[in-house]
């Protein structure tokens, strides 16, 4: 599993923003907040102490080291959030 998330986040890193733009589901009505790392996927793992909710699950394990991806703080801990 560890071995496929890398894989998948290595593709995505060799693609352009525009391209990164086009695979994320766009709906006005819809307050779906996406995964700032994998950017298909819902966010899903609030980080303690600084609260993000930043990442979905399969990227939570990519984070090394274990700091928050928008604040850059130190996470000790997470929450699963789903909605």
């Amino acid at each position: 599993m560890e071995i496929e998330n890398r894989r998948r986040l290595s593709e995505l890193e060799n693609l352009s923003f525009g391209q990164l733009s086009s695979l994320i589901p766009f709906n006005e009505n819809e307050n779906v907040e996406m995964c700032v790392l994998y950017v298909i996927r819902e966010k899903t793992i609030a980080l303690v102490p600084c609260g993000h909710k930043s990442v979905c699950d399969d990227c939570l394990i990519l984070l090394d080291p274990k700091r928050c991806p928008l604040c850059n703080t130190y996470f000790t801990d997470y929450l699963s959030i789903w909605s």
